[in-house]
Parts: C-alpha cells; sequence; structure tokens
C-alpha cells in the first residue's frame, strides 16, 4: 500500500519534461503543463503499517432515510503524512532559493492511498478513490 500527497505549484520553472526523484526512500513526481512549466508535486511513500489506514466507501447494510447509503473513510498514518510534509516544505525552501518557485501549496493538499493488492484494501469491502474519480 502507498500513500500519496499532492500539491499544486506555482512557478515559473520550466522543465524539459515531468520529472521523477527519490527523496528519503519516497518517490517525488514533478508534473508539468502544457508549456513545461512546473505546477504540481506527488510524493509516494510505501505504508509500512497498514492498520493505521482505512480509506474509500463502506457501504452501510440497513441505511436509514436520514443516512447516507455508504461511510467514508479517510484515515492514515499522520507520522507519515506530517514526514511527507516536511519534506514539500523543504523542497520549496530548497528550490525557492535558486529557481523562480513561488509557492508549494503544502497546506492544502490531495491525499490518496494505492492499493497495490486486494489483501491491502481494509476492510476489504471499502470501494477505494483515486483523484480525479
Amino acid at each position: 500500500m502507498k500513500f500519496s500527497v499532492y500539491a499544486d505549484v506555482d512557478s515559473a520553472i520550466i522543465l524539459s519534461a515531468a520529472a521523477v526523484m527519490t527523496l528519503n526512500s519516497r518517490r517525488v513526481d514533478f508534473g508539468v503543463d502544457s508549456n513545461r512549466v512546473w505546477n504540481s508535486v506527488t510524493i509516494t511513500a510505501q505504508v509500512l503499517d497498514i492498520s493505521k489506514v482505512k480509506w474509500g466507501l463502506e457501504p452501510v447494510v440497513h441505511p436509514s432515510p436520514n443516512h447516507a447509503p455508504v461511510n467514508v473513510h479517510a484515515n492514515f498514518d499522520p507520522a507519515l503524512y506530517e514526514q511527507i510534509r516536511k519534506d514539500m516544505q523543504n523542497l520549496e525552501s530548497s528550490i525557492a532559493l535558486m529557481f523562480p518557485l513561488r509557492r508549494i501549496h503544502w497546506e492544502s493538499p490531495t491525499l490518496n492511498i494505492v492499493s497495490e493488492n486486494p489483501t491491502e484494501e481494509n476492510p476489504p469491502s471499502l470501494v477505494l478513490l483515486a483523484r480525479g474519480e
């Protein structure tokens, strides 16, 4: 199972293509727009303790009229999130010293859990949601 944190980026940095690097054993993806301007960053980390994660929609067996037919779960490892947030802040500080980076919007990220196999779905009845779906 992997945990990814996506943030928009305000910059005037031109990259020849989307780029990937490894930082603290985590994958960092630098996204670009159609003009090759760096506009997003995604940091993806391996989840070591899947018991701390519960993510997706769980159907309600007998919903009441005032209750949604699903329960939404978005629990993740707060320590891992904090490490990734600090990685984004450090990237912002380091890159902005030498390049025209205005801001990595680490304060308002999009979070996602990626199950790599069916046994990682917790509980298995959850429907996993990805960004853009």
